[in-house]
C-alpha cells in the first residue's frame, strides 16, 4: 500500500510539473524538431495552406497588405505552435506544376500568446534557444515572401478553382485528413478565368465594359459544361476552415461586382459541403 501511495505521489507531481511548465504532452520539445521546425517523430497538428493569386498586377499597397495578412509574426502566432504553413501560387504555371513553398511548422515563439503559456519555454528548454528558433522561422518566411514578389509575372488565365481542387487532391500538397485541423487561406481577386469557366464573361451584364455583377451559383450550374466540370472535380464535405482575403483590382472590375462575386464563391463552398468561408476585404487602394 505504501508503495502504491508513493507511486501516486510521483505520478501527481509529474502531471502538475507538466501543467505548471506549460508543456502539454502533445507538443514536442524544441530539441525534437527537424530542419522544417516540425516534430521529428512525425506528430501532426494543424496545416494552413495559403493560396496566393499572382495572375493580376498587384500594386505596392496590395503587396504590403498581403505581407501583413499572411507573412507577419501576428499571422503565425494566430495559429497554435507547430502548425505547418505552406504557400501555393496561382501563376502562369498550371496547378499541377506548382510546388508548395516554405512548408514549415512554426515553433514556439518564446513569448506569451493567445495560447497562453504553451508558447513559452518549459523548464527543459533554454529561452534563448527557443527564441532563436522562432527568429530563424520568421527570417525564412521573409525570404520566401521576397522571392515570391520580386518577380510575379501576370498570366492569361487565373485558375483559382483548379488550384483549390488540386490542394485537396494532389498528395504533394500534404492536405489530407490525417491532420487534426486544416485551414485554407485564399488571397485573390477571386476572378476565375479558364477556357472551361470564366467569371470575366459570366459576371458581366449586357453593355458593361467590365465585370459588374455575378448571377447566382445555380445559374452557373445551369450551364451543362460548367456543371459537369464542377460535379466531376470538386472536393466535397471537407472539414476545413476557409478564409478568403479578397483583393479588388479596379482596373479589371467594377465596384458593384464585389458582393455578388463573393456570394457566388460562398454558394459554391456551401453547396459542396464546406463551412461558410470567412471573408476579409482589402480596403480600396484607388
Amino acid at each position: 500500500m505504501k508503495i502504491f501511495k508513493t507511486f501516486l505521489c510521483i505520478l501527481l507531481a509529474a502531471v502538475l510539473s507538466g501543467c505548471l511548465n506549460g508543456e502539454p504532452d502533445k507538443y514536442p520539445s524544441i530539441k525534437e524538431l527537424n530542419k522544417q521546425f516540425c516534430a521529428k517523430d512525425g506528430r501532426r497538428y494543424e496545416h494552413t495552406v495559403v493560396i496566393l493569386d499572382l495572375t493580376s498586377k498587384l500594386k505596392k499597397a496590395q503587396v504590403d497588405y498581403i505581407e501583413e495578412m499572411v507573412f507577419s509574426e501576428g499571422f503565425f502566432k494566430s495559429y497554435q505552435p507547430f502548425t505547418k504553413f505552406s504557400y501555393v501560387l496561382i501563376s502562369e504555371k498550371t496547378p499541377q506544376s506548382q510546388q508548395p513553398l516554405f512548408s514549415k511548422c512554426r515553433p514556439k515563439s518564446g513569448v506569451r500568446t493567445k495560447f497562453d503559456s504553451f508558447d513559452l519555454p518549459t523548464r527543459k528548454e533554454s529561452e534563448l534557444y527557443v527564441k532563436r528558433k522562432w527568429k530563424g522561422f520568421i527570417l525564412e518566411s521573409e525570404k520566401v515572401f521576397q522571392s515570391i514578389f520580386e518577380k510575379s509575372p501576370e498570366s492569361d488565365y487565373s485558375l483559382i478553382y483548379e488550384t483549390v481542387v488540386s490542394i485537396f487532391k494532389i498528395p504533394k500538397f500534404d492536405f489530407a485528413k490525417d491532420y487534426p485541423k486544416r485551414n485554407l487561406v485564399i488571397v485573390s481577386d477571386m476572378m476565375q478565368h479558364s477556357d472551361r469557366m470564366s467569371f470575366y464573361n459570366f459576371c458581366r451584364t449586357k453593355n458593361s465594359a467590365k465585370p459588374d455583377s455575378c448571377p447566382a451559383f445555380d445559374q452557373l450550374m445551369s450551364n451543362s459544361s460548367a456543371r459537369d466540370y464542377i460535379d466531376s472535380t470538386s472536393p466535397s464535405n471537407e472539414d476545413v476552415d476557409i478564409k478568403i482575403i479578397f483583393l479588388n483590382n479596379r482596373y479589371e472590375t467594377s465596384r458593384s461586382l464585389d458582393p455578388s462575386l463573393i456570394r457566388l464563391w460562398i454558394e459554391y463552398f456551401e453547396k459542396a459541403g464546406f463551412e461558410t468561408p470567412e471573408i476579409e476585404y482589402q480596403l480600396d487602394v484607388d
